[in-house]
């Protein structure tokens, strides 16, 4: 039996086929969003927030070290780990399944095999191919941070953007132009600030977990057609920000200071799971697509040379210079 076509959805349908609202009101809008977000205001999957990952070796890989003679500018061993979990999802929680302290070392003991192994393809693809998709997941985490620098850095004014709007998406509905816009031109001047291959990896991942949410609401609706996509994507959108978010994030080091010295105590992992959401949820996928394709198979013998350097070390909280080396983030702050 077909679902019952909602308020929401019927406004979807105006809006997509006019290209613009002309049917309701901010105040309309806000209040179907608070609807859809009081629906995921369940913590789903508390294990994740009980987890932060954590490598025996951060910030010891460059990404030249990951590449192979041929291109793209992606680490193949990132590729090879994203394929396995191509393969085993939808649906996303299998990503979290058995996650615990212990497997996270047992991880970062294969994450050395893969690293000293990586030029021979067939022996990375074996061990990948056996690993379940939460050790897939945690290999990809755990790659993240042993990267030298994040995959994506943002700028002070992207953050604080992200820090001050609450973006909640129906994908049903066109996004608004404005905001759009505005949040397309400033991951555009954090883009321009990375290497070819920051670009390079943020772009290829970015794409997959937006493939990854449209294929768990796909998944969702085919095995419960009176379940909510808004709210099934959302909840994609939010369990994606949680387990990579950390990882693939980096905050400068300048918006870290400026929020100290001004006493605010906000969570910096909250704004990099925003950010995340931001990336996925917001940007559009041509962004993301048009960035691979001008930055994944570049020769590298007509690329400038790049120096690229650790991340100074950050904390939330102010620590005391003798502290310095054991607190080297392992979440890129």
């Amino acid at each position: 039996m077909p679902r019952r076509a909602t308020s929401s959805d019927q406004r979807s349908v105006s809006e997509t086929s006019t290209g613009s609202r002309t049917d309701t009101s901010d105040a309309t809008e806000a209040s179907i969003s608070a609807y859809e977000e009081g629906e995921l205001t369940t913590n789903l999957y508390p294990e994740l927030d009980k987890l932060n990952p954590v490598t025996e070796f951060p910030g010891s890989l460059s990404y030249k070290q990951l590449l192979y003679f041929t291109l793209p500018n992606v680490p193949n061993i990132l590729m090879q780990l994203v394929d396995r979990i191509d393969k085993s999802t939808p649906p996303l929680t299998g990503l979290c399944f058995g996650i615990s302290d212990t497997s996270m070392k047992e991880c970062d003991r294969t994450l050395n095999t893969l690293t000293t192994a990586r030029k021979d393809v067939a022996l990375c693809e074996q061990i990948i191919g056996n690993c379940s998709p939460a050790q897939a997941a945690q290999l990809l985490q755990l790659l993240f941070l042993r990267l030298e620098n994040p995959p994506f850095v943002a700028t002070d004014t992207f953050c604080d953007v992200v820090f001050q709007k609450g973006y909640f998406v129906n994908p049903r509905m066109q996004v608004r132009k404005d905001v759009t816009s505005h949040m397309t031109r400033i991951t555009k001047e954090c883009l321009a600030t990375l290497n070819v291959y920051q670009q390079a990896t943020v772009s290829y991942f970015i794409q997959r977990c937006q493939r990854w949410c449209q294929s768990e609401v796909a998944h969702t609706i085919e095995r419960n057609p009176a379940a909510s996509a808004t709210t099934t994507y959302n909840e994609a959108l939010r369990f994606l920000s949680r387990m990579f978010a950390e990882c693939v994030i980096g905050l400068p080091r300048s918006y870290i200071a400026s929020r100290i010295m001004i006493n605010r105590h906000e969570s910096l992992m909250e704004i990099k799971r925003s950010i995340f959401f931001v990336l996925i949820a917001i940007i559009s996928s041509n962004l993301w697509h048009t960035h691979s394709i001008e930055t994944l198979y570049i020769p590298r013998e007509l690329l400038p040379p790049i120096t690229i350097t650790s991340p100074t070390p950050a904390s939330e909280n102010v620590a005391k210079p003798s502290n310095l080396q054991k607190i080297r983030s392992f979440n890129w702050l």
